[in-house]
């Protein structure tokens, strides 16, 4: 509700619960060393917190100082290649009315998309999906729809539409790639789901994916960002 009233988001706000192995036995995430909030990008962590605070399962990633949320390119190349069963289903190609009807019916989708060369991608929470246009291959080339995305400095609710850098038009731009998301509820405890079987700092595969709810439990913590946006119990993952 804050989100909405006030316009902005705090760090207080941006708290993940994802606790990880460090010195002296725990490290958290924290959204203060990495300045994670206002005038800085942060819409994955954003959609993640969001969907895990709804009670979805959401994916998390390796990293040299502990585990991050995955980025908006990093998810939108997973979505394409269909490597996201754990936690969600993908939906790109499916019949935009089927899409909007399960929106409307209170089934939140999670956009993704990357971004034609040095950009960032960006990502969104979908609650209605007005329109969507693709190309033979049946990529999705304009998206038009209602839900909510963070930017550098709050959270916004609204109708937007994206397109492909080959597509002219309003809205936001300069997009390699859209892959729509449905995000699935979390089987048991476990609500971290991790996109590769490396441990934070490992130099090789050590962690077989289960493993994540034996190190993430408990207390409430906070995240970093880095340039890709990626949160993690050393970088918190920020697309603009």
């Amino acid at each position: 509700d804050r989100w909405g009233a006030e316009g902005k988001l705090t760090p207080d706000d941006l708290a993940a619960q994802l606790v990880t192995e460090g010195v002296g036995g725990r490290a958290t995430f924290n959204v203060n060393d990495a300045s994670g909030y206002e005038g800085h990008p942060k819409c994955n962590l954003f959609a993640f917190e969001m969907l895990r605070r709804a009670g979805y399962a959401v994916p998390v990633r390796a990293r040299s100082r502990g585990w991050s949320y995955p980025g908006a390119s990093t998810i939108a190349r997973l979505g394409e290649r269909d490597q996201v069963q754990d936690w969600a289903q993908v939906r790109t190609g499916s019949d935009v009315a089927m899409l909007d009807a399960q929106a409307r019916s209170g089934k939140p989708f999670l956009l993704a998309s990357s971004a034609v060369g040095d950009a960032a991608g960006h990502m969104a929470i979908a609650d209605r999906l007005h329109n969507i246009t693709r190309n033979e291959k049946g990529e999705i080339t304009t998206i038009e729809y209602s839900g909510w995305e963070a930017g550098s400095r709050r959270a916004n609710y609204g109708r937007r539409i994206w397109r492909l850098a080959s597509i002219p038009g309003q809205g936001r731009g300069g997009l390699e790639q859209i892959t729509i998301l449905e995000p699935k509820r979390p089987a048991g405890d476990a609500v971290y789901f991790p996109i590769s079987d490396q441990r934070p700092g490992a130099s090789h595969l050590d962690a077989p994916p289960s493993r994540i709810s034996e190190v993430i439990q408990g207390s409430p913590g906070d995240s970093d960002i880095d340039s890709d946006g990626e949160i993690s119990a050393g970088v918190l993952e920020g697309s603009k």
